[in-house]
């Protein structure tokens, strides 16, 4: 764990991956509305590996279209994913 003299940089390289083929973040984000699209994208732009899912099939599409990849569902979403981000609007939705 880092320390506050240490030089400690977070990275989108999991370093429990560092021998796998991809040694990347695979990131899952559960809703994609007004802010999970935005949260997805920004992941995808600062190099993370991340799979988006929602209930709508265009929000999907569109999380596509930002460069993640897509789920139906949100353990089809989380298989294989080291972190997992719900942004939905309420605890019914969870």
């Amino acid at each position: 764990m880092p320390t506050a003299s240490s030089s400690f940089t977070p990275s989108r390289f999991c370093p429990a991956c560092a021998n796998c083929d991809a040694g990347r973040v695979r990131i899952a984000v559960v809703g994609l509305g007004q802010i999970g699209l935005p949260v997805c994208a920004a992941l995808v732009r600062h190099g993370y590996d991340v799979v988006g899912t929602d209930l709508r099939s265009q929000a999907r599409d569109e999380a596509v279209g930002c460069g993640a990849g897509a789920a139906g569902t949100p353990a089809a979403a989380a298989a294989g994913a080291d972190a997992l981000i719900t942004v939905l609007p309420g605890a019914h939705e969870v």
